[in-house]
């Protein structure tokens, strides 16, 4: 990933770490459709680990974007990608270390 955008869909903790990533000089709290940008792998990383700590219902748009993925606080990652082969190269990876697929899974809304 080049870049990452992370976007709150639902606040079910606190977000104290996904806070500290935002400018010191913001006056509104996190809410639903916030939206936190990284772009470096340094930047990524810190967000990506913001995120799945503070444990909101998120979606995370990477750059480039061969997929995208909703996380959340249940600790389900549902990913979503144009080809099979995209999710593919997410889910050899994933499997090997140790996660599970659940095929043909359907998020209910």
């Amino acid at each position: 990933m080049e870049e990452a955008t992370v976007t709150i869909d639902k606040i079910i903790f606190n977000t104290e770490r996904m806070t500290a990533l935002c400018p010191t000089d913001s006056a509104l709290p996190l809410t639903r459709e916030s939206s936190i940008s990284a772009r470096s792998r340094d930047e990524i990383h810190a967000l990506l680990v913001a995120a799945f700590g503070d444990g909101p219902d998120f979606i995370c748009i990477p750059t480039p974007k061969p997929f995208v993925f909703y996380a959340d606080h249940d600790n389900w990652i549902t990913f979503y990608a144009q080809t099979k082969s995209h999710l593919n190269h997410i889910i050899e990876p994933l499997s090997t270390q140790g996660f599970k697929l659940v095929e043909n899974w359907q998020r209910e809304v």
